[in-house]
């Protein structure tokens, strides 16, 4: 081979990915699991930006969730959502003036319950591995490979929710095991997990439109039920009065968003890139609603058609 043809020829062995084989694929999963298995650990052991010292909380989103069902196991369920109250709180915890707001319904609150028993360090190693050890049984079931769920695990957007301890995974796991119940005609079962996705409600606006589509009343019915279901447990748990904090609470969380006192970066939505771009919050607003408009198009097109389980 001349050194002519080196680029030439290297150009298309990039092109076939004749080169990408299992064992790569395979080591680069791994490596990128431990490495990010020792990044818990030094968010914890070692000085960062995370980390206030002294053996206070983490300053990430898990911080919220964690002192929200603490206050609640406390008797005091209703302050996560008395934005001054839980600041001050949060100040105390963590000795700085950095904030996680607790945008959460009860039912929210009510599955975070017993993650405020613990300390914050084990509280928070818990959560992230439960939520881990949910999502891999999710992709395993659909894959049917266990090493191929463990890589999906790996995914970086998949990382980052451990570090942040959010809980994009256990929803994730709720989304993905009601499409199985589904495709296996287990309408009851996928309904009763669509119902548990209620505590962040944002990411299933779509949902309902696309069980419409596809005549799934069974499932519907018990989507709607285990929502009542689910919020008549908070409600008889944590009373009213948290109930009415939650939804006095509401247009903070839009002004939050308008403001972008949570960094718009931070967001993966059209009106969070357009505002990030510099757009203003009107015309943000008509093109995020015309993009949701033909996304909802989409979704009953496709959801009404002939297409298979999977497909959809």
């Amino acid at each position: 081979m001349t050194s002519t043809d080196f680029p030439q020829r290297f150009s298309q062995h990039l092109k076939t990915g004749d080169w990408l084989l299992a064992r790569h694929i395979r080591f680069a999963s791994l490596f990128y699991l431990a490495a990010s298995a020792l990044v818990v650990v030094l968010l914890f052991t070692v000085p960062n930006n995370f980390n206030p010292g002294d053996g206070k909380p983490l300053l990430t989103d898990y911080l919220s969730f964690w002192a929200a069902a603490g206050e609640a196991n406390a008797g005091r369920p209703e302050l996560p959502y008395l934005t001054g109250e839980f600041q001050k709180l949060q100040f105390e915890l963590t000795g700085t003036d950095k904030f996680f707001s607790f945008f959460y319904p009860p039912t929210f609150l009510l599955a975070v319950l017993p993650f405020g028993l613990a300390g914050f360090a084990f509280s928070f190693i818990a959560f992230n591995a439960l939520s881990l050890l949910a999502y891999w049984a999710m992709t395993r079931t659909i894959t049917g490979n266990g090493f191929a769920a463990l890589m999906l695990c790996a995914f970086p957007p998949a990382m980052i929710c451990v570090f942040h301890g959010q809980n994009a995974l256990f929803l994730a796991t709720l989304l993905g095991f009601a499409m199985v119940c589904l495709k296996q005609d287990r309408p009851v079962l996928a309904g009763v997990l669509i119902g548990l996705m209620t505590v962040k409600p944002q990411l299933g606006i779509l949902l309902p439109l696309a069980l419409l589509a596809d005549r799934q009343w069974v499932t519907i019915f018990t989507a709607a039920a285990t929502t009542l279901l689910f919020a008549g447990m908070s409600y008889l748990v944590f009373g009213q009065e948290t109930w009415l904090a939650f939804i006095a609470q509401i247009p903070i969380a839009g002004q939050t968003l308008q403001e972008g006192l949570v960094g718009w970066e931070k967001m993966v939505s059209v009106y969070a890139g357009l505002r990030t771009l510099g757009l203003g919050h009107g015309p943000t607003q008509i093109i995020q609603g015309m993009i949701t408009i033909v996304a909802a198009v989409l979704v009953y097109k496709a959801w009404r058609g002939p297409a298979s389980m999977a497909s959809k």
